[in-house]
């Protein structure tokens, strides 16, 4: 019997990209990353140095990326101001 050595393991599993990853500022109060991984949306609050998962609200898995402004405006409103916007930055 002939032992093969172990295939070195595929750097996309140690660091997975993302399918899609946006970033918006969210009334001019904070900025999150918005990032699909796989078959689900992820969402992070970019503060100095580092990233927090947000985990309280949940994106719809089908919801398409064109509708994600509208989708942070639905669940933010509260935090905006009249002719506040969620702005999509680069």
């Amino acid at each position: 019997m002939r032992l093969h050595p172990t295939p070195p393991r595929s750097p996309r599993r140690e660091h997975p990209g993302y399918d899609c990853k946006m970033k918006f500022n969210v009334y001019g109060r904070f900025v999150i990353d918005v990032v699909r991984e796989k078959d689900r949306w992820a969402m992070f609050e970019i503060v100095p140095g580092k990233r927090l998962r947000i985990s309280d609200f949940a994106i719809p898995p089908s919801l398409d990326e064109s509708h994600l402004p509208q989708f942070l405006d639905d669940i933010y409103h509260e935090m905006g101001r009249p002719g506040d916007k969620i702005v999509p930055l680069e």
